[in-house]
């Protein structure tokens, strides 16, 4: 069975030293070539010969780990209990990395075909060659395992992983564009693999949207970017994409400014595949529409996307890889939220929608409670929250981005639910407070939200101190807000549970260990959203609470 590699497609199928050392051998006249091998440079420098190895191990982006000849060595495209015949990369004195060339022992239940041709050097994807149960329960085994030895925290309950479509989800994206005059041809793609500062040129791609992931946009994108005029194609360096559920935006970013005649070949573009283009000449403050199609009336409405809450859920499991059953409840409502192409919301539309009700599943709010939401974007937690059957006292989100802070408020009116939301820099105020403290200075004016809240409940003696947290931070994590933040460390306020969403579980481990050992919290339940399919992201949802 042939293991993945990265040589010319056309060579044949991989595994063989022969077929490896041509491949490499035609790269080195031009690594323009879009089936040119990823590692051109390197395959003349280190890669004298195969080696065999027995992998023991998975590493935390997906690779498989083993020795070859004693040393430690991660290997792109191997999976935990294979024997695989494999080409080192790149060498270190700590680590070597390496690819399959060969599977010798194979786990069928594991191994799949990859369903895309461009796997093995498009680094939009790392994981097809695994099925996509395996996926799921390696990502799942990871977190736990680096909570456990970064956090030294063991959950109480693992519910089941959330896991929609594993094709076609991919509604926003950052395409790059490199425009190659020798062969008179642009590339769009995803960064190589191994070679980031290079573009993988796509024929189609599995996982965006197939409003422009499907092969005859793909192309249709390629042939207009092309022919614009010559100014102007050597100065588009990326495209960002943006689903909505009425529509799909392509922001051009160009450095150079448009032409008529390139507007033209736009306006085109868009009247044939539906598209609604957007102009970027600078910053984001510089993005303008640009061309809509024109057989679609609606084209100038805001863009949206939709969450539906107030269905059953499933029983708490340790592996479900199917979709849980979707049954509408008494409760079930359908929120809209609107955005510019810009601003960030989730990827996969299908999975935002499972993580949402599992966030309500997990606060379970009622009538007297208080709920915080940071990081909350444009309220796409904090206005379901608001807005559930039991409706909470009050819900307050706070968000780093006075535009995304605008357009939660615009969201909250849209949907009919009373929330309050406020502008602040969340990465930042905790370590300055901090810092402050060290130095002896005196305590700076208290934070508007925080001010907002004490007067709130020192104002009505019917409302509780309690309040509910949920924390939805960037990759970095939360780590000032738990340790420096008065919200935690102010008796006014008794956070008695905190929900978790992140995106990175080695500082959700680290965050987590210090809200379970110096906060006096219990990680009560976590589980996987599998936000992006077939690649090494995860997305965690955890439950912690503590007794006063």
């Amino acid at each position: 069975q042939a293991g993945l590699v990265f040589v010319r497609r056309s060579v044949g199928v991989a595994g063989s030293e022969s077929n490896a050392a041509a491949a490499a051998a035609a790269a080195v006249a031009s690594t323009d070539d879009d089936d040119a091998p990823v590692l051109v440079r390197e395959t003349r420098r280190v890669f004298q010969q195969d080696a065999n190895v027995a992998l023991t191990d998975m590493t935390h982006n997906g690779h498989g780990f083993g020795h070859v000849r004693g040393h430690p060595t991660t290997v792109f495209g191997g999976i935990k209990g294979e024997v695989v015949d494999v080409k080192r990369y790149r060498k270190s004195a700590k680590m070597d990395h390496a690819y399959v060339t060969d599977v010798v022992e194979a786990d069928d239940s594991k191994r799949v075909e990859p369903l895309c041709e461009h796997y093995g050097w498009c680094g939009g994807c790392g994981l097809m060659h695994m099925s996509y149960e395996e996926q799921v329960r390696m990502k799942e085994e990871l977190v736990l395992r680096q909570l456990e030895l970064i956090g030294n925290v063991v959950p109480e309950l693992i519910l089941n992983a959330l896991v929609g479509p594993n094709t076609g989800y991919r509604r926003r994206g950052r395409l790059s564009v490199r425009h190659v005059p020798k062969h008179n041809k642009t590339k769009v793609g995803w960064r190589k693999l191994l070679y980031p500062d290079t573009v993988a040129s796509l024929t189609q791609c599995h996982t965006l949207v197939p409003s422009v992931g499907s092969a005859d946009v793909m192309r249709a994108i390629q042939s207009t970017l092309v022919s614009l005029s010559p100014a102007l194609r050597k100065s588009v360096p990326q495209l960002e994409i943006a689903q909505a559920d009425n529509g799909t935006a392509v922001i051009v970013r160009h450095l150079v400014d448009l032409e008529q005649e390139d507007i033209d070949l736009l306006q085109q573009l868009a009247d044939e595949h539906n598209l609604r283009i957007y102009s970027q000449r600078r910053g984001l403050k510089s993005i303008r529409p640009l061309c809509t199609p024109a057989n679609d009336g609606n084209a100038k409405d805001a863009l949206f996307y939709s969450v539906r809450t107030g269905f059953e859920h499933c029983e708490p499991l340790c592996y479900v890889q199917q979709p849980p059953v979707e049954e509408a409840t008494e409760n079930a409502k359908t929120w809209r939220f609107e955005f510019e192409p810009h601003m960030f919301y989730q990827t996969n539309g299908s999975v935002n929608s499972m993580l949402v009700n599992r966030v309500l599943e997990h606060l379970r709010v009622d009538h007297d409670d208080i709920v915080v939401d940071l990081f909350c974007g444009i309220g796409n937690l904090t206005i379901p929250i608001a807005g559930e059957a039991r409706k909470p006292r009050l819900v307050v989100g706070v968000e780093g981005s006075a535009e995304l802070v605008d357009q939660a408020r615009r969201n909250a009116a849209l949907n009919g639910v009373e929330c309050e939301f406020f502008d602040q820099d969340l990465q930042q105020f905790g370590q300055a407070r901090e810092e402050e403290r060290q130095e002896g200075a005196e305590e700076r004016p208290e934070l508007p939200f925080m001010k907002f809240l004490r007067e709130f409940i020192e104002n009505d003696p019917t409302v509780s101190n309690r309040i509910q947290l949920v924390l939805d931070p960037p990759r970095s994590g939360a780590i000032d807000i738990i340790n420096n933040s008065d919200l935690l460390r102010n008796d006014t306020f008794l956070v008695s549970r905190i929900v978790y969403v992140s995106c990175n579980p080695s500082t959700f481990a680290r965050d987590a260990g210090a809200l379970v050992h110096q906060h006096g919290f219990k990680l009560r339940a976590l589980s996987v959203a599998d936000m992006f399919p077939h690649t090494n992201h995860t997305e965690i949802i955890a439950h912690f609470d503590r007794d006063y």
